[in-house]
């Protein structure tokens, strides 16, 4: 018995002393990791630009897309049927106002209208006042019917689309070409019914076409409809931006992107808008002190497009990193690596 109770204490204490090894083994491994993630964090925050935070003005905007469209366009066609003798203009082509545009052969309306200008004349004489009236009223109706064997324009533009040929057979009221004046351009877009108290006639509008992308353009809010419009579930209410001045580039049907500044808050406490990351549906940005980079909460208000504004969690003067989103990424990349690595306990991300 007293040999068995030997080797049982003799197999206690190796056990115990390579549990006290593992243990040391454990911890000089945590140890280790956590230096080695230290250095990585240190090395990440030493190559991270930061930023002071600082005050000025926002202005709160509201962005839509829409389309380039000229100031006036007008479809063009005859008032009367018959075949096309003479098209004098071609896509593309600038026109002045009053211009001959096409023309109809004219034989039988201008015989008609001869005709009843001679019993006009005749009735103006021998007629009592009743067949007067009467001869004018013919009169009148061929005169209409020979100037609507022309097309002339009804302003200056450019002709966009001609769609007839010499010997033609075309029917009254048939469009066969279209006027367009591009001397200025407007765009009509859909305001969100969210958004559309924010919006107002004679707002600014900052323009930007894809086409286009250098050329900064500007506009003018010039109506908000009464009525809104319906697609399903979303309700939208049709506003129109009159552009400011002409460019040679412009082209109706160009997409343009538009902000239309709604508000100016000034002197406000704003941060880029890559400064600040989401983690778990709140807004942080990783504040550096002399105790080293820190998640700070802060609550955002307005933003538009390059800052946004702060509320509550920073004051001017404090130190962030510019880039929290790019920073976030390096640091989920140590954290897959080390699990150790919990950059302060809650200040890690996620």
């Amino acid at each position: 018995m007293s040999g068995s109770a030997g080797r049982k204490r003799k197999l206690g204490t190796i056990a115990a002393v390579v549990l006290v090894a593992v243990v040391a083994l454990v911890v000089v491994g945590l140890r280790r990791a956590r230096t080695t993630a230290d250095a990585s964090l240190r090395s990440i925050v030493s190559k991270a630009k930061t930023i002071e935070v600082s005050t000025g003005d926002m202005i709160q905007t509201v962005s839509a897309t829409g389309k380039l469209k000229p100031v006036r366009s007008r479809s063009l066609y005859f008032d009367v049927s018959g075949k096309i003798t003479q098209v004098n203009v071609r896509e593309g082509q600038a026109v002045k106002a009053g211009a001959v545009l096409a023309e109809l052969d004219q034989v039988e309306q201008r015989l008609a209208y001869l005709r009843a200008k001679n019993e006009y004349d005749r009735a103006k004489y021998e007629s009592p006042s009743g067949i007067v009236e009467e001869k004018l009223a013919a009169l009148t109706v061929a005169e209409k019917n020979l100037a609507g064997t022309r097309i002339t324009a009804p302003f200056s533009g450019i002709v966009s689309s001609v769609d007839l040929d010499v010997g033609d057979q075309v029917v009254a009221a048939k469009p066969v070409l279209t006027l367009i004046d591009t001397t200025e351009y407007i765009i009509d877009v859909n305001i969100d019914e969210v958004d559309v108290r924010k919006v107002s006639q004679g707002q600014t509008v900052a323009v930007s076409l894809d086409a286009y992308p250098d050329l900064k353009l500007t506009g003018v809010v010039d109506s908000v409809a009464v009525t809104a419009n319906f697609q399903g579930d979303l309700v939208t209410i049709p506003v129109t931006v009159k552009i400011d001045g002409h460019d040679p580039r412009l082209r109706p049907g160009l997409t343009a992107s538009l902000r239309i500044q709604s508000a100016t808050f000034r002197d406000v406490v704003r941060i880029p808008v890559c400064s600040w990351v989401d983690i778990g549906g709140s807004s942080f940005v990783v504040l550096v002190t002399s105790e080293g980079p820190t998640l700070a909460r802060i609550e955002r208000g307005i933003a538009d497009g390059a800052y946004a504004q702060i509320v509550s969690g920073l004051r001017p003067g404090d130190i962030i990193v510019e880039d929290a989103v790019s920073f976030q990424e390096q640091l989920k990349g140590v954290g897959d690596r080390n699990r150790i690595f919990n950059f302060g306990i809650r200040r890690a991300f996620p």
